[in-house]
This record gives structure tokens, sequence and C-alpha cells, in this order.
């Protein structure tokens, strides 16, 4: 099973659909389904290399197939231009790596977004987006989370527990499905996530 088609099932609402009928709240309720104007949205800090090829050719993908597709990161011509092109709408979404600098500005711009576009449905790349993004919305619009490398795998110690920790409770509580680029990716949090949230998706 490739991500495009998981992808393609999720917009087309074949997965997922009982977590949009229990949906509440002013970001998510019935009539925010029917104005939605996006179909999915990919949230991402990274723009370059793996993670934001990724992210460019999946909503290029979607976007040739007839899907709404929205896109919010930061502001990098060589990532956006392509995504315009093909039809993508582009919000600005001025993000840091580090994870602690700007969570609060990044939170506050991120509902922003999310007010502006209505999205159906949040694929979210990485440590940082997934970090911001689950806070915030905090399973009010269902999620998909793809880490790319967990982030309680690297950096100082407080950094990695803080990480796990987090990481625990928001795929209990915020994330629908996680979407891991390989099997190890996936046995790393075997035990402790739901098995059923996972999905292993290899690159490529």
């Amino acid at each position: 099973m490739n991500l495009l088609f998981i992808e393609k099932q999720v917009c087309s609402g074949e997965v997922l659909v009982s977590e949009q009928a229990k949906l509440s709240g002013s970001m998510h309720d019935r009539e925010h389904l029917q104005s939605s104007c996006c179909d999915v949205l990919h949230i991402t800090q990274p723009t370059r290399e793996g993670v934001g090829n990724i992210v460019r050719q999946l909503a290029i993908q979607q976007s040739s197939a007839g899907h709404r597709v929205g896109v919010a990161s930061p502001d990098d011509v060589e990532f956006t231009t392509p995504l315009i092109d093909a039809g993508c709408k582009h919000w600005m979404w001025d993000s840091v790596r580090s994870p602690v600098r700007g969570l609060w500005s990044e939170s506050r711009r991120l509902l922003e977004i999310l007010r502006k576009s209505r999205p159906r449905l949040l694929h979210v790349h990485s440590a940082k987006a997934g970090l911001v993004t689950r806070y915030t919305v905090r399973g009010k619009i269902p999620t998909l989370f793809q880490p790319n490398g967990w982030s309680f795998r690297a950096g100082p110690r407080w950094v990695r527990s803080s990480a796990h920790l987090f990481e625990l409770v928001a795929a209990k509580h915020w994330t629908d499905r996680i979407l891991c680029v390989s099997q190890s990716e996936a046995d790393a949090v075997a035990g402790r996530v739901d098995a059923s949230k996972l999905t292993v998706v290899p690159n490529g």
C-alpha cells in the first residue's frame, strides 16, 4: 500500500469517516466539513531535501488527481513555486526547526491558517510540525502524522525525554494515523502506541 493510495482513501472519505462523524467544536463541526475549501492540508517545517521532496511530490500528485490540496510551510520559492503551478494553495507558516523556539507564535499562525483553509484532513510532516499542529488542534481535525524519524531519538537527553512523553500523549489522543517510513520506525513505538494507528509506507 503506497502513501498516495492512503491519501486518496482519506480524501475520498473512505478512511477516518467515523472519526469525522465524532468531531465537534468550532474548527471542525458539520458546517465546517460542508464548507471546507481544502481536502487535505500538508504542514511541514522542512522544505528541502527528503521531507520537502516528499511533501511536494505528494501534494502535486493529489492535486493532479483532482483533490483540493493546501500546504503550510515556511516561505521557500523553490519549494512553493511548483506547488502553486500544480494548483495547490500555499499558506506561509513561519516555523523554525528548534523544538522550543517559536512555539506560541507558530501555534497562533497555524490557527489562522486553519480558519482560512478549513481542511477536512491534516497530513503533518516531521517533528516540529507534529508538535505544534497536534498541540494546537488536539484532535478536532483528523490528523495523519508522518514523523520521518522520531524526535525522541536525537538531541539532548531532556529533549528526548520530553519528546517521548509528548509523543505518547499525542499519539493516543490527537493522532488518527501514524505513517512510518520503515518497519524499524514503527517498532520504536510498538507496545506504547495503538498498533491500529501505525502504517508502514516505505520511502520510494
